[in-house]
């Protein structure tokens, strides 16, 4: 896959703003779009006080601020901010009429995505987990990881975290989330047969 360097957001609410300023402070140009024009200028409002509050903790100097609210566009007509753009991330309502009429006018024609299955991700990071005593979430995670595989370590740390033996800590704000077994320990689980959840052998992003 190319490198990319410029995305397009659908839908400016808050995970949507957030995808944008998340690309934006990764140096990744962003153009958030929305019917709303409220909702751009909320999402405006949410990056100039994110920026602003990096800035007073000392996080972020002024002039990279600046230089990041330069990345973020924010446009009105989904046609014109998709041309020429490659990417395009869909963060609208969760309605399928909407998101399938998004689909057909973006008309995407390249599509990577990772298909294994989120009890595939468990399983290895609860076999790393009890290997290792703990783990840091980051270390999850690689540099050029791809965003489909990313999105399924995340879910499946949530499932690790809601249904089984494991919690998480962190010692303060911004600092590294730990992964750990609860008090009680934490046992070997067979997570092939977690409800919702099929086999597959794939571990890799496939592209259709």
């Amino acid at each position: 896959m190319s490198q990319v360097d410029s995305i397009v957001v659908i839908g400016a609410g808050t995970m949507g703003s957030g995808i944008a300023y998340a690309a934006a402070a990764s140096g990744i140009s962003a153009t958030v779009v929305d019917v709303s024009e409220k909702a751009l200028e909320r999402a405006r409002g949410y990056h100039g006080k994110t920026a602003g509050r990096s800035v007073e903790k000392g996080r972020l100097l002024e002039a990279d601020a600046t230089s990041l609210l330069g990345r973020i566009a924010y446009e009105g007509d989904l046609a014109k901010a998709c041309t020429g753009r490659g990417f395009v991330i869909e963060a609208a309502s969760e309605r399928v009429d909407l998101k399938k009429s998004l689909f057909e006018a973006t008309k995407p024609s390249n599509i990577v995505y990772d298909d294994t299955p989120i009890h595939v991700y468990m399983g290895r990071i609860h076999t790393e987990l009890l290997e290792k005593g703990r783990l840091s979430f980051s270390d999850l995670f690689s540099p050029g990881m791809h965003k489909s595989t990313l999105v399924g370590i995340f879910l499946a740390t949530l499932e690790l975290v809601r249904h089984y033996s494991v919690r998480v800590e962190q010692n303060d704000l911004f600092r590294e989330i730990w992964i750990l077994p609860n008090l009680d320990g934490a046992e070997p689980v067979d997570f092939s047969n977690v409800d919702n959840y099929e086999h597959s052998s794939s571990g890799e992003p496939e592209q259709a």
